[in-house]
């Protein structure tokens, strides 16, 4: 059997993120494990709302910017 497409979830299924709010804690403050969360939701919903394909880092850039649009560019890249 060929697949054209396989897809994995990595997001806390294959990676431990458990300690990525810790991690983003000097870019985003204390609020980090809200923003994470905030963020990871908005990422699900744009996967979901999509009607074309694109490429989940700029799915993911584009669900920080809407999540924490008070971040400057700099530190969103740096997140």
């Amino acid at each position: 059997m060929r697949f054209d497409l396989v897809a994995f979830d990595l997001y806390g299924t294959l990676l431990d993120v458990s300690g990525l709010a810790a991690r983003l804690e000097p870019l985003a403050g204390s609020g980090a494990a809200d923003l994470l969360a905030r963020w990871r939701k908005a990422q699900l919903e744009r996967t979901w709302r999509e009607t074309a394909y694109e490429p989940f880092g700029v799915v993911t850039e584009r669900a920080l910017e809407q999540v924490a649009p008070h971040l400057d560019g700099k530190t969103r890249a740096e997140m």
